[in-house]
């Protein structure tokens, strides 16, 4: 309510009740502004939220940790090791990249 409220044009929280409902506020500019403007960007911002929760549960799932964030458990650091592993032992092949995504699928099966 406070996003879709606050502004260069307030908005009641009752106002913004009774638009989303479809209710008449005597007002018209109050559908404009909270269905075109306001709303949108509000609920873009709460799926993206809910986006970052469902891949944050996933990985600490993955990884058995409810700690787990890659800085704490340094899986971001084992895979560039394996990485520079890869360009020193196998510098002159054209197999490089794909050598070093299977070595990362590899490491992050084996965790």
């Amino acid at each position: 309510m406070g996003s879709i409220g606050r502004g260069e044009y307030p908005i009641a929280p009752l106002d913004i009740v009774k638009t989303v409902l479809g209710i008449d506020t005597g007002n018209p500019e109050h559908s404009f502004v909270i269905n075109t403007l306001r709303l949108p960007g509000t609920l873009v911002a709460f799926l993206v939220g809910v986006a970052f929760a469902i891949s944050g549960t996933i990985f600490q799932g993955l990884t058995c940790n409810p700690l787990a964030d890659p800085s704490i458990i340094g899986i971001m650091l084992e895979q560039v090791l394996l990485q520079l592993q890869s360009l020193f032992y196998f510098r002159q092949h054209q197999f490089i990249p794909c050598l070093c995504l299977l070595l990362q699928v590899l490491y992050l099966w084996l965790l």
